[in-house]
């Protein structure tokens, strides 16, 4: 059988990653929203569009991974490849969406130092990146399929040897 937990830990940490930009924005905004602490704001944009960038690489090493398992998984059992081509594409999709929220921080990084001006921005990208969060959770279904989809392996009987009785007349 082959081994998902890669796949596993790489997604979980795909979506750690996106739950720490979250945190950065947060950060932001609170700092955006202040007279004094705004001219930290672009600062946590910044940390945000970075750690956005680190979930995109965890996202393209799980679809590393999950080429790697289904691979191996195929050998075993066709019926891996629905469940392994939906992950890849509901992966694929979500890079593609974490470098356009990736570009929004940057972007927003712009005008974060000013009071006040950038929180309409903030809270769009971070509800943004929180359903993208929750949506590569949801993709955690495919997972399931995964690893339920190869075919186990045919159970091991073990037969006690049956005894021969002979039998001597007396």
């Amino acid at each position: 059988m082959c081994n998902l937990s890669a796949v596993q830990v790489l997604v979980g940490l795909t979506v750690a990653t996106i739950f720490a930009a979250v945190a950065f924005i947060i950060g932001a905004a609170i700092a955006n929203a202040s007279w004094f602490g705004a001219a930290a704001a672009p600062g946590g944009m910044i940390a945000a569009a970075t750690t956005t960038g680190s979930a995109i690489a965890f996202c393209r090493l799980a679809i590393n991974a999950l080429d790697a398992f289904c691979a191996c998984a195929a050998r075993s059992s066709p019926k891996c490849a629905a469940p392994c081509s939906s992950l890849r594409r509901a992966l694929v999709a979500a890079m593609v969406a974490l470098a356009i929220q990736m570009t929004a921080c940057v972007v927003a990084s712009l005008t974060a130092g000013i009071p006040v001006v950038g929180l309409v921005a903030m809270w769009i990208i971070m509800g943004a990146l929180t359903a993208q969060a929750v949506l590569i959770l949801s993709a955690m279904r495919f997972l399931d399929d995964l690893a339920t989809c190869q075919s186990p392996p045919p159970p091991i009987t073990l037969t006690p040897p049956t005894p021969t009785i002979t039998t001597k007349p007396f």
